[in-house]
């Protein structure tokens, strides 16, 4: 398992989330691809929940899934997260959902008429298209340099700060 390892949130900082509120996801125990081991579905979620965290999801380490991984998944978990950026839009494809990088990962290239430069502003315009056309966003942290950290820190307090401002819920 990677809880506490170098790198990695120690049990004592998942805790603390969990006991503020934030939903604790599944994502597999090696951080590898599930297609290579499907065992680690269960094992994960298993031990998730043996912490007391009613894990109810999965994320995709590294983002990739197969039908396997998704008929493994449908017996443990509600929802599948990939890392295909985008929105969410009717019908939902429950095992596929899109989410949006916050942090390291933005590629200062044009993403669905945004600037992915991982500002405030290009935030608030994926809020801003979310809202206009009725689909909804998973926001995904993703972090790599303390400077990083502290910034992104600041946008994602923003961010929430926007979208109560538009009376939008926000789900964790």
């Amino acid at each position: 398992y990677l809880i506490g390892t170098s790198g990695f949130m120690t049990r004592a900082q998942i805790d603390e989330l969990h006991a503020n509120g934030h939903e604790i996801v599944s994502h597999g125990v090696t951080h590898g691809f599930l297609s290579e081991n499907l065992t680690e579905v269960k094992e994960s979620y298993d031990t998730l929940n043996a912490f007391g965290y009613e894990v109810e999801n999965i994320v995709y380490p590294g983002g990739t899934y197969n039908k396997n991984v998704i008929n493994e998944c449908k017996k443990y978990y509600n929802c599948g997260v990939s890392v295909t950026r985008g929105f969410n839009k009717a019908p939902i494809n429950t095992f596929g959902l899109n989410r949006y990088a916050m942090g390291a990962l933005w590629s200062n290239q044009t993403f669905d008429g945004i600037l992915e430069d991982g500002s405030f502003t290009s935030y608030k315009a994926m809020v801003d298209k979310a809202v206009a056309d009725n689909s909804w966003l998973i926001f995904m942290l993703h972090s790599s340099t303390l400077d990083s950290d502290t910034t992104q820190l600041q946008y994602i307090g923003d961010t929430i700060d926007y979208i109560k401002s538009l009376n939008v819920p926000i789900v964790t």
